[in-house]
């Protein structure tokens, strides 16, 4: 299936992230942990399906930002965690209660700690190497 055809036709929400930042890799490995019933698909931000289908038009997307691509929706930085979290349901929904604090202060931390996230957690020096049925669940 050729990349824009895929975005029109999935229905599985897809995770946009920063695949050389630690602690990106490692939130999307809990995330593929925890997802049970295997609803999302991943890419990162800089791939090939996400310029083909210019997911993000207008909005400047800088490579510390997570974004969620679902119905036709994009939900980007805090939004797209609590998004994921309350799909992901179990613990990870007391995630969506930080929806009550206003965006700027949820933005603001998100920022934070987006903007240290090298110095704090490294890059990427190992890769998660995944099967062939998690490979499946990768967009390039």
């Amino acid at each position: 299936m050729e990349l824009k055809q895929l975005i029109n036709t999935t229905t599985k929400p897809i995770i946009f992230f920063d695949g050389y930042c630690n602690l990106c890799n490692v939130a999307i490995q809990l995330i593929i942990k925890h997802d049970q019933h295997q609803q999302f698909l991943f890419s990162t931000l800089t791939g090939e399906f996400a310029l083909a289908n210019n997911l993000f038009g207008h909005i400047q997307m800088e490579q510390d930002t997570m974004a969620l691509w679902v119905n036709n929706r994009l939900y980007i930085r805090s939004d797209a965690v609590i998004e994921i979290a309350k799909r992901l349901g179990g613990w990870f929904v007391i995630i969506s209660y930080t929806k009550i604090f206003p965006k700027f202060i949820r933005n603001g931390v998100y920022n934070i700690i987006a903007k240290s996230r090298y110095r704090l957690f490294g890059k990427r020096a190992n890769c998660m190497i995944p099967d062939q049925a998690l490979l499946a669940r990768f967009v390039k």
